[in-house]
């Protein structure tokens, strides 16, 4: 049979073609015997097929299958599965791989046009040491560690000879048609600069690389977005929304690129509702009517009880929640017996950022509390079985907690940003300090760490500048890498004769002048002590002189045999 290559469009635009050799794959084993593989392993092989035709493919079967799982959640067809894998397997890393499908999977992006928004996400999280995947959108990562801050001097629409005014909404939206051309885009950008930033890249049509210009690929895209007229909308003189056509329909999209069918401009109370509910209304950009889209609920999503409609019709919640501080806590609320909801209210005083878990909770869901800024005082009681990661993180009010009794690890990144922290009662039963636990506690002096503690995970205490006074339990084993980087204020360290392992950067950047490293250990890195600028004594044993001695010099000392099992000492 004469070999026939066909070339298939993936996006309708010229960013990525797909050469399939029909007759290389009809001539495959697997074609016959398609009956007896699964889904993914017919997937896999077609894969494999075509990258014997292109060398160089990256991904692994693992995260083949992981991607060929979420998009079999859509619906698509394989031979459409194997098109997105193929443009995954573009993207440099895992990691940017997963976080591309995902986001894809969930509509918060759209693929090829936001690539550099997931490239970027993904090297925030890797800069902050967070998982990617733990986050709706690149842009909600991306601002949690960047967030836009309004200018004080943003550009007046009305000086830009590029817009022209089009109507005034009762809410106080201006709404302007913008010209398409090359001069509007660049005026456009200067908008962008001026009222978000001009690091900011909300949208693919105005995209600028990191020396402000605007990209090739945005200009692709502003051509191609031009099936409607654009439009731009200011509140108060603010930006909020660009508006373009996409294929056969106009699209608004706010700051976090959130995508809108008409002007949205958040929500309001439903105007003669005896229930006393809001919701989420648009504004259309034509007609000039307001539409309820949707999000009908009763009560506060920042501190309280939140009660969810389907319609405006309905007089019953189908969802009840409750929310401290912005963060919502309690997800089951219509499982909980009429005591526990008044036994929550009664235990709350979050005005005056003060919060007390009720005895007959069990559980405490993963950042239930994260950046609760104004969250001074919690109270954990000994009923609370278990607590998820990243409980705290950015709490930067947060001065006082008291854990349960029956802990047995600190999780991951639990008080991770926590500045108001100055010192933590760990409960003895605890083994483990998690990954970040205490990264960037700047104000936490004193920690004691219980007896039974055997591992200190990743920058545990990691940017803890304050920490001067740390007693390492007699049971220690590992202290992983970074575990207290850039603590400024430790000045001598004394490892146990328990300790075995020490990573990289461990106590990087401290001032310590002494550090005695007993026989006992079985790994550590020279680099575990680089940037102590103040060093002066290295004593160490035998088996590790030669490799301390060729990096720091005359700093090290041998240790003598009587000296090799000294036992910890307060700092």
């Amino acid at each position: 049979m004469r070999s026939l290559t066909y070339c298939f469009s993936l996006f309708s635009t010229p960013v990525l073609y797909l050469f399939v050799n029909v007759s290389y794959l009809q001539s495959n084993y697997y074609i016959s015997n398609i009956a007896l593989m699964t889904t993914e392993e017919y997937i896999f092989n077609q894969y494999t097929a075509l990258h014997n035709l292109d060398p160089g493919g990256r991904m692994s079967r693992r995260q083949l299958f992981l991607l060929t799982g979420q998009l079999k959640k859509k619906n698509y067809s394989d031979y459409k599965i194997i098109r997105w894998l193929l443009y995954f397997d573009s993207l440099d890393k895992p990691v940017t791989q997963r976080a591309a499908c995902k986001w894809m999977c969930d509509g918060a992006i759209i693929l090829p046009e936001d690539e550099y928004k997931v490239v970027h996400a993904v090297k925030v999280a890797k800069l902050n040491h967070v998982d990617p995947l733990r986050y709706e959108s690149p842009m909600k990562l991306i601002y949690s560690f960047a967030p836009v801050r309004e200018s004080l001097n943003p550009l007046d629409p009305d000086t830009v000879p590029t817009l022209h005014f089009r109507y005034h909404t009762k809410k106080g939206f201006d709404v302007y048609d913008v010209d398409d051309s090359e001069e509007s885009r660049e005026n456009m950008r200067r908008i962008i600069n001026t009222h978000f930033g001009p690091k900011c890249n909300p949208w693919c049509l105005l995209a600028c690389d990191k020396d402000g210009k605007l990209t090739d690929k945005s200009a692709y895209y502003w051509d191609d977005y031009s099936r409607y007229p654009k439009r731009v909308a200011f509140r108060d003189g603010r930006l909020v929304a660009f508006s373009a056509g996409v294929r056969h329909r106009r699209e608004w999209w706010d700051r976090m690129d959130t995508s809108h069918s008409n002007m949205w401009w958040g929500e309001s109370d439903i105007p003669n509702d005896p229930l006393g509910r809001r919701a989420r209304f648009e504004k259309d950009g034509y007609i000039g009517h307001e539409e309820l889209l949707g999000g009908i609920y009763r009560g506060s999503k920042v501190s309280g009880l939140c009660e969810r409609f389907r319609s405006i019709d309905d007089t019953e919640p189908y969802s009840r929640e409750f929310y401290c501080n912005g963060k919502r806590l309690i997800e089951n609320w219509k499982g909980l017996t009429y005591a526990k909801k008044k036994e929550l209210f009664a235990c709350s005083d979050l005005e005056k950022g003060i919060f007390q878990i009720p005895e007959s909770f069990k559980k405490i869901p993963a950042r239930a509390f994260a950046n609760a800024h104004k969250l001074t005082e919690i109270y954990i009681p000994d009923s609370v079985r278990s607590l998820d990661e990243y409980l705290f993180e950015g709490c930067t009010n947060l001065r006082e907690v008291r854990l349960p009794s029956h802990l047995t690890s600190i999780p991951d990144g639990m008080f991770m940003g926590c500045r108001s922290l100055e010192s933590v009662i760990i409960p003895k039963g605890v083994i483990e300090i998690g990954v970040n636990a205490f990264n960037g506690c700047i104000n936490l002096k004193t920690i004691e760490l219980p007896s039974g503690v055997i591992s200190i995970k990743d920058r545990a205490f990691s940017g803890c500048t304050s920490l001067s006074g740390i007693r390492f339990p007699e049971q220690l084993e590992r202290i992983g890498k970074g575990a207290f980087q850039t603590c400024r204020s430790i000045n001598e360290i004394l490892l146990p004769s328990s300790v075995m392992t020490v990573g990289k950067g461990a106590f990087g950047g401290c001032s310590i002048t002494e550090v005695v490293i007993p026989d006992t250990i079985q790994s550590i890195c020279v680099e575990t002590l680089s940037m102590c600028l103040n060093l002066q004594t290295i004593r160490v044993c035998k088996r590790w002189y030669a490799l301390f001695r060729e990096r720091y010099g005359r700093k090290v000392q041998l240790l003598e045999n009587h000296e090799s099992n000294l036992k910890p000492c307060a700092l």
